[in-house]
């Protein structure tokens, strides 16, 4: 549960970014980080079960985290924070993506991925 804990906080203060745009360098950070921290997570098993059982231990906490975030929405925003308008009334607000660190290639790109030809079309 300490390397679960670890690293949702590394993740948060990766950014929304991060967790948005993975590109072939992300995942391979995010392959690594996986692999480094499975032993902290089975310790030196290395045998089917001892995965299995560190999985399963991962979605039980996972489980719960959700649930008891569920009923706070004070600190699910503290943890998720406050989404970012980077498109209103059809014009894309820069000052946000700016905030984001989200350039507006990649936002048109994530447009297009989404069905949106232009942001005029977003409402």
């Amino acid at each position: 549960m300490i390397v679960y804990a670890a690293l949702v906080v590394l993740v948060h203060l990766a950014g929304k970014r991060e967790l948005a745009q993975v590109n072939s360098l992300d995942l391979v950070v995010l392959l690594l980080i996986s692999n480094v921290v499975q032993n902290a997570m089975i310790g030196d098993d290395n045998s089917v079960t001892g995965g299995l059982i560190g999985g399963l231990a991962l979605v039980v906490v996972n489980y719960f985290v959700v649930r008891f975030l569920f009923r706070r929405a004070k600190l699910d925003r503290l943890i998720e924070s406050e989404p970012a308008v980077l498109i209103r009334d059809g014009q894309i607000v820069h000052a946000s993506c700016g905030r984001e660190l989200i350039t507006e290639d990649e936002l048109l790109a994530a447009l297009r991925r989404q069905g949106v030809a232009d942001p005029t079309d977003v409402e």
